[in-house]
């Protein structure tokens, strides 16, 4: 059940303060080859790591972010998830 305005005290607020490295590319481009003009693979990761004292998931995350009345409430909502891309480019 939500919370109510008068429902909220000061007991229930804490630091939701954060550091957050959101993307991360890696790339390479290997040396040219006899049939392959130009061949590079790339990794990239995003949401991978969160630095932070917040008991909850994610102090990003706001369950009723439809609501301007209970921004920054956090009821027991799902976190942003990590995420891996690899990609392969190549030129004949």
């Amino acid at each position: 059940m939500p919370f109510g305005i008068s429902d909220i005290t000061s007991s229930m607020v804490e630091d939701g303060s954060y550091v957050r490295l959101k993307s991360l590319t890696f790339s390479y481009a290997f040396p040219k080859l006899k049939v392959i003009k130009d061949l590079t693979l790339s990794v990239t990761a995003t949401n991978l790591l969160t630095i932070t004292n917040y008991s909850g998931f994610d102090p990003e995350v706001s369950s009723f972010n439809q609501s301007i009345l209970q921004q920054g409430i956090d009821y027991a909502a799902y976190p942003a998830q990590r995420s891996y891309t690899f990609g392969l480019s190549c030129n004949f």
